[in-house]
């Protein structure tokens, strides 16, 4: 069925749980523009729940334009969990190069699938070309790719054709991929949300930390366990 030219599908608990994860699999259409024209419309007395793992300014710009003052109900920071991570860093130079090579150390380490998160999609482009010229195996996804390239990266992903993927927290929330044992902060995150976001399933957390996001690490992981590891390139005799 389609609206405004968006495909969509309805999920209701049952048999066709298979249906269901195919359809999903198949990727997220709606961006804001296609919001604004959906609720455009419908019914002036619709009510409209908005649910989000987090609140970023542009989310919030849809709840002020269509709802009359909204109930909101959020989870404080103290109810965020980081249950089950296993948090490690390693202090790394703001120099590019350098903090590629540690990158690189780590790859050959990693028998298992891995998520490398980056903060912005010129800087998955550059790392993925990066990587590649090192004839490393990675996959990339970011929302300035076609649908089609990015479903196509998930599913080799999925079958484990390639077994890193690098993307941004944005991408990673449809990316639900249970064989991920090992999540890379390339780019350590801006503010706690997103670094839920990015660890919130069981698994190993390494956290590439300059001097400068000292800071910000102390105060995301404070109340849990993150222990240092020695610099990836750096070989105990």
């Amino acid at each position: 069925m389609s609206v405004t030219g968006v495909t969509h599908h309805v999920c209701i608990g049952g048999t066709y749980v298979g249906v269901n994860m195919k359809r999903l699999e198949a990727g997220v259409q709606i961006f804001v523009e296609q919001i604004h024209d959906v609720i455009e419309i419908m019914p002036q007395n619709t009510q409209i729940i908005f649910l989000s793992a987090t609140f970023p300014s542009n989310a919030l710009e849809v709840t002020t334009k269509y709802m009359k003052d909204p109930i909101k109900i959020v989870v404080t920071e103290k109810e965020l969990t980081l249950e089950g991570v296993r948090q490690l860093y390693v202090t790394v130079s703001r120099e590019e190069e350098s903090k590629f090579d540690e990158l690189v150390d780590l790859y050959e380490m990693i028998a298992v699938q891995c998520i490398i998160f980056c903060n912005t999609r010129r800087k998955i482009d550059w790392l993925t070309e990066k990587m590649r010229s090192r004839n490393l195996v990675v996959s990339s996804r970011h929302g300035d790719k076609d649908q089609i390239e990015r479903d196509d990266t998930m599913k080799e992903f999925r079958i484990g054709s390639t077994q890193v993927l690098i993307t941004t927290v944005l991408s990673a929330r449809i990316t639900d991929v249970q064989k991920v044992s090992v999540v890379i902060n390339y780019d350590f995150p801006n503010n706690r949300e997103d670094y839920i976001d990015r660890v919130g399933r069981k698994c190993v957390t390494v956290n590439f930390v300059t001097d400068e996001d000292r800071v910000m690490l102390r105060y995301i992981t404070c109340g849990t366990k993150v222990f240092a590891i020695m610099s990836i390139g750096v070989r105990p005799c």
